[in-house]
């Protein structure tokens, strides 16, 4: 998957390598790893899930979910904020 998502990377921006690759958590880290290492790059896991954060999506109300979504995913340097 990672190797596919490379070629399709080198494909549509031939010119442009990103700086690192990043993850969304527990989704597609292998995916990310293989790309990274595809395209010679750097790889991160650069975002923080909150644990007790539940299914967002399934929360009654809208306030509830956007309540829930700011403390969802948060960048690993800034968790404690």
């Amino acid at each position: 998957m990672g190797q596919n998502l490379a070629e399709g990377w080198k494909n549509k921006y031939p010119e442009k390598i990103p700086d690192i690759i990043i993850p969304a958590p527990s989704t597609a880290n292998t995916a990310a790893l293989s790309m990274a290492t595809a395209l010679g790059v750097r790889y991160s896991e650069g975002l923080y899930k909150n644990p007790f954060i539940g299914r967002t999506f399934i929360m009654p109300g809208q306030k509830a979910r956007k309540k829930s979504l700011r403390y969802k995913l948060t960048p690993k340097g800034y968790r404690n904020l």
